[in-house]
């Protein structure tokens, strides 16, 4: 098999679903930014991994606030002491995860997920908005509901929200 080239973006999707996961009991306090090109729509470009705006290998914590501040202005209205949740060991673990599910399954096209993250940073939900086979999806899906997010911040508490992820998988 010809190596791969793993594309990493992020969604912007908010319709025509398949749930995964379970349920949430509380509705989120942000939503993400409808409308749009779902390419161009979170802080992740649309291009190679190695062109991310946001460093990978970096905890919330440990982005630089210019960082910080490109995941936050794809919510609606997130005040600059809010937070978005983010994957509590950045979001290498989950490109490594996908990367490697992605050379064992060697499917091609967009993977697109909005996980919805508790307020103790569990995640209680994925949503798929990807053309991809069911199985492939719910591979996917065990993977994210798997990682431990850092929770979001509404106020000053922790809160439940939304975390989209997009991924491209394409044979070079």
């Amino acid at each position: 098999m010809r190596h791969t080239l793993m594309k990493i973006g992020v969604l912007l999707l908010l319709k025509f679903s398949a749930s995964i996961g379970i349920a949430a009991d509380k509705p989120s306090e942000y939503n993400l930014n409808e409308g749009g090109d779902i390419r161009s729509a979170f802080p992740f470009p649309y291009e190679s991994i190695k062109n991310s705006n946001i460093s990978l290998n970096k905890s919330w914590d440990e982005l630089p606030e210019k960082e910080k501040n490109i995941v936050r202005g794809y919510y609606e209205k997130m005040p600059a002491g809010d937070e978005p949740p983010f994957p509590l060991e950045g979001l290498m673990p989950l490109y490594t995860a996908f990367s490697g599910a992605h050379r064992k399954m060697g499917i091609a096209g967009d993977l697109n997920l909005i996980a919805r993250i508790g307020s103790d940073g569990t995640v209680q939900e994925v949503k798929n908005y990807s053309r991809l086979s069911s199985q492939a999806v719910s591979v996917y899906a065990k993977i994210v509901l798997l990682t431990k997010f850092k929770p979001a911040k509404c106020a000053g508490q922790a809160c439940v929200m939304d975390f989209p992820l997009h991924f491209s998988f394409v044979h070079n």
